[in-house]
């Protein structure tokens, strides 16, 4: 940190005490609310990284939070701001559309460390269906530009059940308040990172799969990065909250939907790497 000039600080509310202008912060979901409320009291700028709740409790806990603030505050996966779906979205809206289905792989070995393995529990960070989902659900709301889903059915697969807690691969199947069906194909499984769009419209298929010759720039890194350097000068945030809690909504309800078919895969344990 010191070849940057950054500071360092052994708790959040030492860190606040030095009247920064914008928290960045990747709290695991169950430490969320608590991060959201020290940031409220101090009227800061803030930006989570994903995923911030893995339940419904959760994600109430912070929306009632996110009610309050003052300060702009929104949380996403950085692939909401890569430029090639930006592009698809808007082409997308020009055309009527039929269908929509997304592809995102990403392999959870990296997760399934002992240091990491916090984010392939469901109740950590949610697993693969939340952890490695919330891209897809993303991509899949800027793709509809924030059009509201209904989720109608969501499977998951597990091959090993000594290598994840979670599961290997699922998917979703919702529709949009006009009755597009949408679905979501997540994997954890090996192989390169893959995410893709693929829309049925009137005129034939539309489909986009992100590069990723220069993942800072392709995959949105740079993006959200001017994003927040503007944050704390904005009086709203990018994303409102409302249509954040819809997409968390959706993506928490497929996941429990999917796993109370296999509630044996799931059991619950008393850990403590779950809470910090």
């Amino acid at each position: 940190m010191a070849e940057f000039g950054a500071s360092s600080a052994s708790t959040l509310d030492e860190l606040l005490d030095d009247q920064i202008d914008l928290l960045i912060g990747t709290p695991r979901p169950a430490r969320a609310p608590y991060l959201l409320d020290t940031v409220l009291k101090r009227d800061v700028a803030c930006f989570m990284n994903k995923t911030i709740a893995c339940s419904m409790a959760q994600l109430e806990s912070i929306g009632r939070m996110a009610d309050e603030l003052k300060a702009p505050f929104f949380t996403s996966s950085v692939l909401r701001f890569a430029p090639a779906l930006e592009e698809y979205s808007i082409r997308l809206a020009d055309q009527q559309l039929l269908s929509l289905h997304c592809e995102v792989q990403h392999e959870i070995s990296p997760f399934l460390t002992v240091e990491r393995s916090w984010q392939d529990d469901p109740e950590g960070a949610g697993g693969t269906m939340l952890n490695m989902g919330i891209h897809g659900w993303e991509m899949i709301d800027v793709a509809l530009n924030g059009a509201p889903l209904s989720v109608t059915d969501a499977r998951a697969t597990r091959a090993d059940p000594a290598r994840t807690r979670s599961e290997d691969a699922a998917t979703v199947l919702a529709i949009t308040d006009d009755g597009i069906p949408v679905s979501l194909r997540i994997s954890g499984t090996g192989g390169k990172a893959r995410y893709s769009l693929h829309a049925t419209t009137t005129t034939g298929p539309l489909d986009m799969e992100l590069p990723g010759d220069d993942p800072t720039a392709d995959h949105g890194y740079a993006r959200l990065a001017e994003v927040l350097i503007d944050l704390p000068e904005q009086d709203v945030a990018p994303i409102p909250w409302a249509r954040t809690y819809r997409l968390y909504e959706n993506m928490i309800l497929a996941a429990e939907k999917a796993r109370s078919l296999h509630p044996d895969w799931y059991q619950t344990e008393t850990n403590e790497s779950r809470q910090w």
